[in-house]
């Protein structure tokens, strides 16, 4: 029989605790540490990386910015309320992107088309650049170059709370459809275009070419579940998402939509 005194008792105790707290945390960073990529899950968490913690235009300071509530979004056009039958393709084009991305994130958030300007913590204005400037004169201060198109979020804590979208009806209406369906899409919290893979919303045209993408590619579509898979915390930076990535891979909980290689 072995006697210990209480207080050394509880010193045995306290090291068995954490010795085994220890050993079962390293046992878990091994069993992700031993996980391989598919070359699909390298370029969806690259495209991902770029486009989710950098922004186009102002700083997120390299952190996730996402909704954490439902986007009410109401639409205008020329500054007034859009009847029904007005801007009809375009309508179109923001009802198919709206579906779209509900029907990708299985969770809380949710784009809802509303009528009710009250009600609204979003917004999407379709007129021109001239006819935005005379009602919002701020609207585009900052931004040097011509723009089909701009979104301007809004967030505390990370968490985005109110969304400013602009759609210029001067252009055509392919151009049109294609910035509401890339505008629709950052609104969310990808801010950033990308110069990689022509045929993601999120690609940045250079000035040699003039792509129009109106469809969500199979990458896009896994970056936008990506983001709202309940482990990927608005506030987290690069390092802690990589970690909550890898975690998330690892345990399958998500069915991607693009290919994956043999391993």
């Amino acid at each position: 029989m072995i006697y210990l005194k209480k207080n050394n008792l509880i010193i045995v105790v306290f090291l068995f605790v954490s010795i085994f707290t220890l050993g079962f945390y390293f046992y878990k960073q091994s069993t992700y540490l031993d996980y391989s990529y598919s070359q699909y899950e390298k370029e969806l968490i690259n495209h991902f990386k770029e486009v989710a913690l950098k922004t186009e235009y102002g700083d997120n300071k390299g952190r996730i910015v996402k909704w954490g509530r439902v986007m009410y979004l109401y639409t205008l056009f020329n500054g007034k309320p859009i009847k029904k039958g007005q801007c009809k393709e375009q309508m179109e084009a923001l009802k198919k992107i709206i579906n779209n991305i509900n029907n990708i994130v299985d969770n809380d958030f949710k784009i809802t088309l509303t009528d009710d300007i009250k009600k609204s913590n979003s917004i999407i204005y379709l007129t021109s650049v001239e006819k935005m400037s005379q009602m919002y004169p701020n609207f585009f201060a900052g931004i040097e170059e011509k723009v089909a198109g701009l979104t301007k979020g809004y967030w505390k804590n990370y968490n985005l709370y109110k969304i400013e979208i602009f759609i210029d009806t001067n252009e055509s209406l392919e151009v049109q459809k294609s910035g509401i369906t890339e505008e629709i899409s950052q609104s969310i919290g990808l801010s950033n275009d990308s110069k990689k893979h022509s045929n993601s919303i999120f690609y940045q045209n250079k000035s040699s070419d003039r792509i129009l993408n109106t469809d969500l590619s199979s990458l896009d579509k896994d970056i936008i579940q990506l983001l709202y898979n309940p482990s990927i915390k608005a506030g987290m930076n690069t390092k802690q998402v990589e970690k909550e990535i890898l975690k998330v891979l690892k345990n399958g909980e998500l069915k991607l939509y693009g290919d994956k290689d043999e391993r």
